[in-house]
């Protein structure tokens, strides 16, 4: 149930917010290695435990303050969503043929169109890092249904970002804005 929450977007996938019995972390470490969705990284093996799991959705406040130095505050960056992208293939590969093998999908799906979205608007010369964004929307795209569930907005988006029209995208952007 609790992983049909965090692929729903219903429990939101971070270190902070949650309390955790100590013992947990005896055999559980952080993934040095990813700089990026290193939180959905380690609660996707705590939830791979048999585990008892308590929480509260009353106050879903949550103010996000980003620093310039910081992850978050460089934009995208090809070592971000490369790490994200493993902890993500990692949940598909645990969910396949299970009741969230679509919520699976549908969370990669989401993931890639944020970053795919970042990129077009901070990155768009970085056509390498286009083309990468652009093999992960179509990788499961069978599986993913990637027009379906979809605002008419992010269908046109899908679409275009996958006939590689990144010049329309970043003027529909800036029209947007």
């Amino acid at each position: 149930e609790t992983m049909t929450l965090l692929l729903q977007e219903k429990i939101y996938p971070s270190a902070w917010g949650k309390l955790y019995k100590k013992s947990i972390f005896r055999k559980l470490r952080y993934n040095k290695q990813c700089k990026y969705g290193e939180d959905l990284d380690a609660i996707i093996r705590i939830l791979g435990e048999k585990l008892k799991i308590v929480f509260s959705q009353e106050d879903k406040n949550y103010l996000y303050r980003t620093r310039a130095n910081s992850i978050m505050g460089r934009g995208v960056y090809r070592k971000n969503c490369r790490d994200l992208f493993v902890v993500c293939d990692e949940i598909v590969r645990k969910e396949k043929g299970g009741p969230n093998e679509e919520l699976a999908y549908e969370f990669y799906v989401k993931k890639i169109l944020g970053f795919c979205m970042d990129c077009i608007k901070y990155n768009y010369k970085d056509k390498e890092e286009l083309e990468f964004l652009r093999g992960r929307l179509l990788k499961y795209e069978k599986q993913q249904r990637i027009y379906s569930n979809r605002t008419n907005k992010e269908k046109l988006f899908c679409l275009l970002f996958s006939q590689k029209q990144y010049g329309l995208l970043k003027i529909l952007i800036k029209l947007k804005a």
